[in-house]
């Protein structure tokens, strides 16, 4: 589950109410409610996310520890990033974060999200998950636009063969998970499946179990239709938000509201382990 994606949008004003305090407090109910998986910061400029300043991460991440049972993910953009993330005290020897390391699956949306090619971006993620390895701290990683990208060019499409070999790639880096993101909503309950079935089939099935979905939505109920799409192909690991909130500064809307996605994959006869009701009744402070 994200909170980093609420947060991130927020301009000061607002952040005022959603403080540290409130963060704490939301990360430390989500924890009750049973979730496993938290992505709490991202280490770039709070120029660019002012919830992300130096002083408010430190804040959250000593209220929110270490908990046991959960794994909380930080994004690190670049090896810059990576240099905060350990002044931060983030890493193994401090609260333990996974490393959260990103690039697209289309060019256009790579150079339009963090000013750099696919390769560019895959080079610095090579160095960053070396030193990650060195110093203890494990890795996750996710495929932006795994799904394709519109822009005033058109859609871009991607194609099964390169999103296989992206994968690989990631998981070839040390990444113990791969999230895949309809960064646009743009697939289908149809075009989800086909993609999914072809993914988790990959190399005899080989990744199956440390694949992840991370969708993005053009309305919370149609996005909770494609977690149900991608549930029926084999994947059991879903991104969400509370009241479906998030984005990318690249225009992508929110993501699939949590409570209500795990209402359905009960439903559907998943046991998640979260009491959907406790996330239902999370209310976010703005």
């Amino acid at each position: 589950m994200t909170v980093r994606e609420h947060g991130q949008n927020l301009g000061p004003r607002e952040l005022e109410v959603f403080s540290p305090a409130a963060c704490v407090h939301l990360a430390q109910q989500l924890h009750r409610a049973g979730v496993r998986r938290l992505e709490l910061f991202s280490c770039v400029s709070p120029r660019v996310a002012p919830a992300m300043h130096p002083d408010r991460i430190q804040a959250i991440a000593a209220g929110v520890g270490a908990p046991p049972g959960l794994e909380i993910v930080t994004l690190v953009p670049n090896p810059r990033g990576y240099d905060g993330f350990l002044e931060l005290g983030l890493g193994a020897g401090g609260w333990g974060h996974t490393v959260g390391l990103f690039h697209s699956a289309v060019e256009a949306h790579n150079r339009a999200n963090v000013r750099r090619s696919i390769d560019e971006s895959v080079t610095e993620m090579r160095e960053i998950a070396a030193r990650a390895a060195r110093d203890g701290s494990p890795v996750c990683a996710y495929l932006s636009a795994a799904f394709g990208y519109r822009d005033d060019d058109g859609l871009h499409r991607v194609g099964a063969e390169r999103r296989r070999d992206q994968i690989r790639r990631l998981f070839d880096l040390g990444a113990t998970l791969v999230t895949l993101s309809d960064l646009q909503g743009l697939a289908d309950e149809e075009h989800t499946q086909r993609v999914w079935d072809d993914v988790l089939d990959l190399d005899g099935g080989a990744y199956a179990a440390a694949l992840g979905y991370h969708p993005h939505h053009v309305g919370p109920a149609r996005a909770v239709d494609l977690v149900e799409a991608a549930y029926h192909s084999g994947v059991r690991c879903f991104d969400g938000s509370l009241r479906a909130t998030g984005g990318c500064v690249t225009g992508a809307p929110g993501n699939a509201p949590s409570g209500r996605s795990l209402e359905r994959l009960a439903r559907l006869g998943a046991d998640t382990g979260v009491d959907a009701a406790a996330v239902r009744a999370l209310d976010l402070p703005v």
